[in-house]
């Protein structure tokens, strides 16, 4: 989310494909985008809303998880920071600052253009504008599959289980015999 607005969608689970998603495009979008509309920005407002000269008040940035389950209900599973500390998953973060700057130049631009239009006595308080929906991206076949990065770093959970002792143990367990 940049500038109170959803930029771009992606599946979570980046590493098994969901064909299934494929044809539910569109209705992922349209149920995250209403959940987005009804219960995150009301509680979000941006500064947009309420330009100051401090450009640091104008862009609200941040980033949801949620689940769609099977009803269609959208559920909030938590927020993270909008930065490369959280995982862009079927994105990569140059693309959505790419984005997200864009979206904030035309929003500046919005911003700039009704303080003129205020300044001149001149101002349209019916104002149209257009947003262009958030890319979504989902992993449909095993081509569009990507690696867990932290994966290397894990064991499985069984052999975890079995380390809740000791190393020595778990090594030990390891040489007898099946």
């Amino acid at each position: 989310v940049t500038c109170n607005t959803i930029i771009a969608i992606s599946q979570r689970d980046y590493t098994q494909p969901y064909p299934f998603l494929e044809r539910e495009k569109t209705a992922i979008r349209r149920d995250i985008m209403e959940f987005f509309e009804e219960i995150i920005r009301p509680n979000f407002p941006a500064e947009v809303t309420r330009p100051t000269n401090n450009d640091d008040d104008v862009v609200q940035e941040y980033v949801f998880d949620c689940y769609i389950d099977r009803k269609r209900q959208v559920w909030l599973m938590d927020f993270n920071v909008w930065g490369s500390q959280t995982d862009p998953l079927l994105f990569e973060w140059s693309e959505l600052v790419t984005m997200g700057h864009d979206r904030n130049a035309a929003v500046r631009e919005v911003i700039e253009e009704k303080r003129d239009e205020a300044a001149r006595g001149t101002a349209n308080t019916f104002v149209v504008t257009s947003t262009p929906l958030p890319e979504i991206r989902i992993v449909s076949g095993n081509e569009d599959i990507r690696c867990d990065p932290l994966a290397s770093y894990r064991a499985p959970i069984d052999a975890m289980d079995l380390t809740s002792d000791s190393f020595q143990k778990f090594m030990s367990t390891c040489k007898q015999e099946s």
